[in-house]
């Protein structure tokens, strides 16, 4: 009784161990890639200048308050009409299991 305890805690400590590995090691490879010489660094003088000049610059800053990362590669849509959804103040409609409020999901 006492062996078959046992090894089942072991085995939900290693099924633990193993998710915890496997969660972690996605954040932990994360990168920032050197830009290459055509490119301008937004964070740099120049880069902050083209962006003021920039006609484009009254939809940024709207938009750029609502970013919203992807969690994974094929999430890059979501993440986008997420984006897009809040900067036109759409709210989430209803849904009947979670009424009176919205359903939110993380993306």
């Amino acid at each position: 009784m006492m062996n078959r305890k046992k090894l089942r805690n072991i085995k939900l400590l290693s099924k633990a161990l193993i998710l915890g590995i496997c969660l972690n090691a996605g954040s932990s490879i994360a990168q920032t890639l050197p830009l290459t010489s055509n490119l301008i660094s937004f964070d740099s003088n120049e880069g902050e200048k083209l962006l003021i000049e920039s006609k484009s610059r009254e939809d940024f800053f709207p938009l750029s308050m609502h970013f919203v990362t992807q969690i994974n590669q094929a999430y890059c849509g979501v993440a986008s009409i997420v984006m897009v959804l809040n900067i036109l103040d759409i709210k989430a409609p209803l849904s009947e299991p979670y009424k009176p409020s919205p359903f939110n999901a993380n993306i």
